[in-house]
This record gives structure tokens, C-alpha cells and sequence, in this order.
């Protein structure tokens, strides 16, 4: 993704435009994050993926349709799912730590007032390994 900052107005231009899932660029809806084991695996997969494969960007807080293209905001309520949360859990469940991964925040406004978006940008950088609840390690999805 380019060096332009990301904001409310990008996000929507995304969905306006009808940009389209890639190698590089993942959307998830909010309920993608959540506290349950499983979901906590499926975030620490997708990063590592990710960094496995060249490095990309998730968002977390925008749904896609079909055609796998940006359809609408879904914003992630930050009292529930917080900017540090998500980072403690792609740090503690990737091994060895993914140096550089930004987590920008995007508040949003309207009918979504109070809710944000996770901006997830990921460096390329590997191999990584998922932590599985038991202490046992699983090759990433990008190494199978």
C-alpha cells in the first residue's frame, strides 16, 4: 500500500472504488477480533502469513462481498478490542517477533461514531511460526 497516512476518507475511497482483496491487502469484519482462542489463532495466521509471503496490509473493521472487494465499514468498538490488545497477541503468538509491524487506528464518524478501524501493516520477514494454545508450534500457513 502507498506512504499515504491512513484516515476515514482512504478507507471509504476503498470502498468507493471497490478495491479488491490481493496478495498484499487483506479485509476482515470486527468480528475477526475477538477473545476466543480461536479467533486470537486466526489473527497471529493471517500476520504471519503475511509476513511469510512479502509483507501486506490487513484491515480489521471493513467487510468485502463475493468479488472479495471492499463493500463497507464495520467498525470495531476500541473499548472491547483495544489497539494494544491486538498487538500483545500478534507479538506473544508469533514466534520469533515480527519486527515492524505497525498498527494504525482510524476513528470513524457517522453511524459508526465511537468505533475504529485496525490498520495492520506487515513487513515482509520470516520464516514464523503460530503459537497453538498447548505450547505446540505450526508452520504458518505461507510455509505449506
Amino acid at each position: 500500500m502507498s506512504a499515504e497516512s491512513w484516515s476515514e476518507p482512504r478507507l471509504l475511497r476503498m470502498i468507493e472504488d471497490k478495491t479488491r482483496e490481493s496478495a498484499k491487502l487483506d479485509y476482515k469484519r470486527a468480528a475477526a477480533l475477538g477473545k476466543q482462542d480461536r479467533l486470537k489463532i486466526e489473527i497471529s495466521k493471517d500476520v504471519s502469513s503475511f509476513a511469510n509471503a512479502g509483507g501486506g496490509t490487513i484491515i480489521y473493521g471493513i467487510a468485502e462481498d463475493e468479488a472479495h472487494e471492499a463493500e463497507r465499514v464495520d467498525g470495531v468498538d476500541p473499548k472491547e478490542i483495544s489497539k494494544e490488545w491486538l498487538d500483545d497477541i500478534i507479538s506473544s503468538r508469533i514466534q520469533r517477533r515480527i519486527d515492524g509491524v505497525k498498527i494504525h487506528v482510524v476513528d470513524l464518524s457517522g453511524d459508526h461514531a465511537g468505533r475504529v478501524a485496525y490498520v495492520v501493516e506487515v513487513p515482509q520477514s520470516m520464516p514464523f511460526f503460530v503459537e497453538r494454545g498447548s505450547g505446540m508450534r505450526l508452520p504458518c500457513p505461507g510455509d505449506w
